[in-house]
């Protein structure tokens, strides 16, 4: 949203995204009590909401904004979304829907501000940026500033918020199952937060050292760097990078053991000093070889790409997958992109033969060059198609005998 809003600078973004599932028309003694009893009722299944936010829409089906994230609701939404209408109209509210027979919702993001506004957004976000009416309101001095990305996000919610036209009146933790007047983005206990991660497996309670010794990968932890929780989705509250930092060094540590060798693709900090670098890497198991990122200006000597063979396989490990050789066409494993943009480089790309090691694409643990390379032999053995991994967790779905 924030790079909507730098492009298109004469438009006004909103501030608090959100997805809304239903409108409900307020009625009867207490209905905001009944609709907080008819939420907690219809959710006691569902700790977490999985959704894919995939694209633009130039117009949500209410005609009330002019730019929206697009969202693909999953099974759980769709089933809680479901039990929710049958509670609503029980209950005789009157109410509207706002997930389309694609089971497709809205993240808000711009106001809808006329056909022609409505237009040149949605032809700049989808590329079309070249057309007759591109050209005639660049005469009138308000192009884009520059295309806005394709965008896809695996993403979840941990919490349903209860909203009228004057803001936020409650807020449902689904992993506790508890209500609150607090903002979910505002909390400071975390509580909710570390539910969730342990429902992920993106905190680890316990070692899980392999017997022999094994090749991992990882990139782009940030250790440190408080606005990285934000700007990659991490599931911590704003600017809690010391529970971060921990969480994220014992996930390695109880998976790593010192005698693993662990390939480490850059940014272990946000431009921190060597000494609190050396200080991080003092924490961590195993033997590290540390591929310099564009973070880590204080780590001097590192080299900045190398190449390593694996099971009769070469592999080019860089920071930037832009810094491939050109000509190139074996297998890069990188980081640096994180998961902004996993339309282009997500877990792993079978055709352009890239694979992203960022934590937040790994479930922020160390994933072994073993699974990888197994990986690849099942798709040149025909086991699986070429389409792309979003996440590890996809993979990890293969080996349970579940396609992604």
């Amino acid at each position: 949203m924030k790079e909507i809003g730098n492009s298109v600078y004469y438009h006004e973004i909103l501030g608090n995204p959100e997805i809304v599932l239903f409108h409900i028309k307020y009625k009867g003694k207490n209905p905001e009590r009944r609709i907080m009893e008819i939420i907690k009722e219809a959710s006691p299944g569902f700790f977490y909401l999985p959704y894919v936010i995939n694209g633009y829409v130039k117009q949500t089906p209410d005609k009330r904004y002019g730019l929206s994230l697009q969202v693909q609701a999953s099974g759980e939404i769709c089933e809680l979304c479901t039990e929710l209408e049958r509670l609503l109209i029980s209950e005789k509210f009157e109410f509207r829907s706002m997930m389309t027979g694609s089971n497709i919702l809205y993240i808000p993001v711009i106001e809808y501000s006329g056909i022609i506004d409505a237009e040149i957004i949605h032809r700049h976000a989808s590329q079309k940026n070249n057309g007759i009416v591109t050209r005639l309101l660049s005469r009138a001095g308000k192009t884009p500033q520059y295309r806005i990305r394709d965008f896809i996000l695996p993403a979840e919610s941990i919490h349903i918020e209860l909203s009228d036209e004057n803001g936020l009146r409650k807020t449902y933790d689904l992993v506790r199952k508890r209500w609150s007047d607090k903002n979910p983005t505002g909390s400071r206990s975390g509580d909710g937060f570390e539910g969730f991660r342990r429902l992920r497996n993106y905190e680890s309670g316990e070692t899980a050292f392999s017997e022999k010794d094994e090749i991992y990968l990882l990139s782009d932890l940030h250790l440190g760097h408080s606005d990285i929780i934000w700007g990659a989705a991490r599931p911590y509250p704003p600017g809690d990078w010391k529970r971060m930092d921990k969480v994220l060094i014992n996930n390695w540590n109880n998976i790593i053991k010192p005698s693993d060798t662990v390939y480490y693709l850059g940014d272990l900090t946000y431009n921190l000093d060597r000494r609190t670098c050396d200080y991080y890497l003092s924490k961590l198991n195993g033997n590290i070889e540390f591929i310099k990122g564009n973070h880590d200006g204080s780590m001097e000597g590192l080299p900045e790409q190398m190449t390593i063979s694996y099971s009769g396989r070469d592999f080019l490990l860089v920071h930037d997958p832009k810094s491939r050789p050109e000509g190139y066409h074996g297998w890069t494993i990188h980081g640096h992109v994180h998961n902004s943009r996993i339309s282009d480089y997500p877990f792993i790309d079978f055709t352009n033969k890239t694979i992203n090691v960022c934590c937040e694409l790994t479930g922020y643990h160390p994933i072994k060059l073993g699974e990888i390379s197994g990986l690849i032999d099942l798709y040149e053995k025909g086991e699986i198609s070429a389409e792309s991994f979003l996440l590890y967790e996809d993979f990890l779905k293969i080996c349970k005998g579940i396609s992604p």
